[in-house]
């Protein structure tokens, strides 16, 4: 996959998640996010062009996500197997250790998601950490580096108060 390929599935993932262009814009020119670099070099050389690159991205990734909604089952697998081709990329990961522990960790999390074909993984640290054969304090730190860094959002544990089920 290309950088540029890279940047664009990180792109419709932000506006799938609902992020505004400038906050697109501030994050992919990050230098401290891999899966930017393309957007990262073109901005170097031309900041109008990278500007109007991304203005461009942005509005066609928004028609895409408008005409396909995120309960639709095609657009659940084409989501995960241009994430799964993102993970398995390797970049927008830290460099060094980090970097290739976070990636074990989001292929396991990926793998999971594209065998249910549903982006939302039910699994405990101690499970990661067992399939990926990391320590859990390990898997636990990555976890949380992976969602400040936007790879992916944590819900609440299975602790705590539920709603009772309906026709209760």
């Amino acid at each position: 996959m290309t950088e540029e390929n890279i940047a664009r599935s990180l792109l419709m993932a932000m506006v799938n998640k609902g992020w505004p262009e400038v906050d697109a814009w501030v994050e992919l020119l990050d230098q401290g996010n891999r899966g930017g670099r393309f957007l990262q070099r073109m901005h170097m050389g031309n900041k109008g062009r990278a500007r109007k690159w991304l203005a461009r991205q942005y509005a066609l990734q928004a028609d895409f996500v408008a005409a396909n909604p995120s309960g639709d089952a095609q657009h659940t697998c084409y989501e995960l197997v241009n994430y799964a081709a993102v993970v398995n990329s390797g970049l927008g990961f830290s460099s060094g250790a980090a970097g290739v522990t976070e990636r074990a960790v989001v292929k396991a999390l990926t793998d999971r998601a594209l065998a249910r074909l549903h982006p939302l993984v039910r699994v405990s640290v101690r499970t990661l950490s067992q399939e990926c054969d990391i320590s859990l304090p390990t898997v636990s730190v990555t976890l949380k580096r992976l969602v400040r860094h936007g790879w992916i959002e944590l819900q609440a544990s299975g602790v705590g108060m539920h709603p009772p089920p309906t026709g209760c």
